[in-house]
């Protein structure tokens, strides 16, 4: 079964840190991990109540479980029909985990009108960073992304959207934005950069 899972910064990075395999357990006050069955859905709560939410980033996720465990969970309508979950209990997460069918992957990213990064640093700083590392050579630009590289994977997708007017770098964006991604790919070829 193909699940969707609409999540924050803080989640996506646990996530990225397990290498795209595994969901962290959940907290206390979450007894339920819930997962949603179709894209859209996803998007809207990415779009709506996590991009609006303090961090400003809201992500939508995709992954396959077998059918067989899947059917073990019950599905519920939380709203219109389209708004269907499964619901699993979150003393199950290891066996969800142990059951995932390849990777998590990254499909759509939204970010609010007040986001102004995923580190400390604002935006455009961190990208600079990486443009400094770029304009030295390859090797320093590998360098830049390996010493950050979930706050690259969860950056980049905001980055795609940023336009050239909005900051001036000391490169063309395009050019930024592509090194950047083949670099990713030497890094990561396993764990692609969105978009």
């Amino acid at each position: 079964m193909i699940l969707f899972r609409p999540c924050g910064p803080d989640e996506l990075r646990l996530v990225f840190e397990s290498g795209m395999r595994r969901w962290p357990p959940r907290l206390p006050e979450q007894p339920i991990f819930y997962p949603v069955l179709n894209q859209l859905y996803a998007a809207t709560i990415a779009r709506d109540w996590n991009a609006q939410s303090p961090s400003q980033a809201g992500y939508v996720t995709r992954f396959d479980v077998a059918d067989s465990f899947a059917s073990q969970f019950p599905r519920q309508i939380v709203g219109g029909r389209e708004h269907e979950e499964l619901w699993v209990p979150a003393e199950r997460m290891g066996e969800l985990n142990d059951g995932l069918i390849g990777s998590i992957r990254l499909v759509d990213a939204f970010f609010g009108s007040r986001f102004r990064g995923i580190t400390d640093l604002e935006t455009g700083e961190e990208l600079r960073r990486l443009i400094a590392a770029l304009a030295i050579n390859e090797n320093a630009l590998l360098s830049a992304i390996d010493s950050s590289r979930s706050a690259v994977f969860l950056s980049y997708p905001y980055w795609a959207t940023l336009s050239a007017d909005r900051y001036k770098f000391e490169l063309p964006l395009e050019l930024v934005l592509r090194s950047i991604k083949e670099a990713w790919q030497r890094l990561s070829p396993d764990t692609p950069l969105h978009p």
